[in-house]
């Protein structure tokens, strides 16, 4: 599967895509960035520029049929982590406006054969827009984790994964579990690189699909083989939502009424402010398991990583995504998501129950989210009676380039080591020395002079 998924990934590299070139809207950007937050596998894309009413414009013409089930091998990759070996079910109903994705996948990237049970599920809402949620875990399961697909100022529309292919340039015809089927690519270029493929039988349904992303950070491809087709629309209890969503979402706190103090560790780039309200950060290990995916390290060139000490309230939530948007860091959610410091294991890939919530998360390290509604005022201590509040930031000790932790201390050919063996003790050893101060001879870095001003927001988390 794995040979295969490869396979597919080359036929929609730059060079063996000569198709239709169009522009998109950058809010197909936003999934990906979604699911990079999410430590996610990467998303089904569908173009903003395609609609209903459009002619094919010198495409193929041909469609995907609008109603039908069938049992799916995946294989997806984003930011440097590989989801391998998928087996599972794709539910299509193009006429209803929904769609269904729910497989077990393994990941090596901390551990070898990590399994993840995913269900990813989009359904088309009356006004236009859609409700995205994956579930970590079984549908029926207690621990199970909600997560809506909410990315920072993107659109909502929904889209349809199919809806590029009338667009779609012919490219000939392979076989694919004994039958014939017949190529179609689609390359668009703006605002970032996206290669579609697919194989489409002569009765209309798709035998293998490909999509691939080429953009610093969130470079990726999701990959699937169909087989054992189920014609006609799936029932309406087969879109019924997973019990996490439906009953546990946001999950309850932790049982836990102590308070900690923790040293977190942030990456941004001006023109963020330089603060951890409405932020995502993690501890040293945490934020390794963000920082060892990135390869070359080449789109944090300009950054800073940041370390902050934080008194926390230990009645964590469960984590929510918060971003920089341009103008205000925002963190996204519901309000009882809002009143704590919410916590996952690093990617989600921790052996801890409900995605390392309420767990140590000591081979992969924590990741935390820093609602500003949380943030208690000065001289209030997290959980006490007088605030009800979760967190404090006691200071921020200190700020380092990006570049030097990367690449003069050797932190990315710690990452390099690692990956396989967690937790990254290596790693953690690099950037631990590196931000403990600024001497050279013991490994650390100078401080750096820059906070907040110039450059471009860097996505973290």
């Amino acid at each position: 599967r794995a040979a295969a998924a490869a396979a597919a990934c080359t036929a929609v590299s730059a060079a063996a895509l000569a198709g239709q070139t169009v522009e998109v809207d950058a809010a197909l950007l936003g999934d990906w960035v979604a699911a990079l937050e999410a430590g996610r596998a990467p998303p089904l894309l569908a173009p903003l520029v395609f609609d209903e009413g459009r002619s094919a414009a010198g495409g193929a013409g041909r469609g995907v049929l609008p109603q039908w089930s069938a049992d799916i091998e995946y294989d997806g990759s984003l930011a440097g982590i590989h989801f391998k070996d998928g087996a599972g079910t794709l539910l299509y109903d193009r006429e209803a406006k929904r769609q269904r994705t729910m497989y077990t996948a393994v990941t090596d990237y901390f551990r070898p054969n990590n399994t993840n049970v995913v269900d990813d599920i989009m359904i088309g809402l009356p006004d236009g827009t859609m409700s995205s949620n994956m579930t970590w875990g079984g549908v029926d399961d207690d621990l199970a984790v909600c997560t809506p697909m909410v990315a920072v100022g993107t659109d909502r529309s929904y889209r349809d994964m199919f809806m590029w292919v009338p667009f779609a340039h012919s490219a000939g015809s392979k076989v694919v579990l004994g039958e014939r089927c017949d190529v179609l690519t689609l390359s668009i270029e703006q605002p970032i690189r996206v290669d579609f493929w697919m194989c489409l039988g002569e009765d209309g349904l798709p035998r293998e699909f490909n999509q691939s992303v080429q953009i610093p950070v969130f470079a990726g491809y999701s990959w699937m083989r169909f087989s054992n087709f189920r014609a006609g629309p799936p029932r309406d209890a087969e879109f019924g939502p997973s019990k996490a969503c439906a009953q546990n979402f946001p999950r309850p706190l932790c049982e836990d009424s102590g308070v900690v103090t923790l040293d977190v560790y942030r990456i941004f780039g001006p023109p963020e402010p330089a603060i951890l309200d409405d932020r995502n950060a993690g501890d040293i290990l945490g934020d390794l398991a963000f920082i060892c995916t990135q390869g070359s390290g080449a789109s944090y060139t300009g950054k800073h990583i940041a370390h902050h000490r934080v008194n926390i309230s230990r009645a964590f939530g469960q984590y929510a995504l918060c971003n920089f948007d341009g103008k205000h860091n925002r963190c996204t959610g519901p309000e009882a998501q809002m009143l704590s410091v919410g916590r996952r294991s690093g990617q989600f890939q921790g052996i801890g129950p409900s995605l390392g919530q309420c767990s140590s998360n000591e081979d992969t390290g924590s990741q935390y989210s820093f609602p500003a509604r949380a943030k208690c005022p000065p001289g209030v201590t997290p959980g006490g009676s007088s605030g009800g509040c979760a967190w404090a930031e006691l200071e921020r000790v200190r700020t380092v380039e990006a570049s030097c932790v990367l690449h003069d201390r050797g932190l990315l050919e710690a990452c390099a080591r690692d990956v396989g063996h967690a937790p990254f003790r290596r790693s953690a050893g690099v950037f631990a020395a590196a931000l403990a101060s600024a001497e050279p001879s013991t490994g650390g870095c100078p401080d750096s002079s820059a906070d907040a001003s110039g450059g471009q927001a860097a996505i973290i988390l």
